[in-house]
C-alpha cells in the first residue's frame, strides 16, 4: 500500500487530480479485465461440448466504465435459458446433424433426430446460465477489481 503525506492546504489540489484520471483508470482497467473474463467463462463453459462453438463462441468487450460479455454462438440462448417442457419441437436441421455426429450417420439418423426433436419438445432442456451465475459473475468482478486496484496503484505511485 502507497501512504503519501499531504499538507491539508494542497488536499483539494491533489484529490482534483485523482479525480481527473480515475475514469482512464477505470477504462484501462477494463480492458486489462477483457481477456481474463473471456477466460473464465471459456472454463466454466468446458462441458457444454459439440463442436465447441458455444465455448469459443464468448466475446468481452471493454467500454471506458464497463465490461461487456456476450456469446455470439447463434444457439447460446438455448444454453442459457434452456427449452421449457412443452413447447414447440426444435428445428430438425441442428439436431440431425448433431445426431449424424454422435449417434448415427447412417439411414436411422433422420427418424433418431426426429425422436430427439419429439423428446426435447415433451421435456424441455435444463438452462445453463454460466454468464449469470453468482460464482463466475463474483470471479469476474474480482478481476476487475483487482485491475483497478493496480491502475489505481500506479496513479499514486507515479
Amino acid at each position: 500500500m502507497t501512504t503519501r503525506k499531504v499538507a491539508l492546504p494542497d488536499l483539494g489540489k491533489y484529490e482534483a487530480r485523482l479525480q481527473a484520471r480515475l475514469p482512464m483508470v477505470i477504462a484501462q482497467a477494463m480492458v486489462d479485465s477483457a481477456r481474463p473474463a473471456r477466460e473464465v467463462l471459456e472454463r466454466v463453459t468446458q462441458s457444454v461440448r459439440d463442436l465447441g462453438w458455444y465455448q469459443k463462441g464468448w466475446e468481452t468487450i471493454p467500454a471506458p466504465d464497463s465490461l461487456t460479455a456476450f456469446n455470439r454462438y447463434r444457439h447460446a440462448i438455448y444454453v442459457v435459458k434452456g427449452r421449457a417442457a412443452g413447447s414447440a419441437r426444435p428445428p430438425l436441421g441442428p439436431i440431425l446433424a448433431w445426431v449424424m455426429r454422435h449417434i448415427d450417420p447412417g439411414p436411422r439418423a433422420r427418424e433418431i433426430a426426429f425422436a430427439v426433436c419429439r423428446k426435447i419438445a415433451q421435456r424441455g432442456i435444463e438452462a445453463r446460465p454460466s454468464l449469470n451465475s453468482k460464482p463466475v459473475y463474483q470471479e469476474i468482478a474480482g478481476i476487475i477489481t483487482r485491475s483497478i486496484a493496480y491502475r489505481w496503484q500506479e496513479v499514486l505511485s507515479g
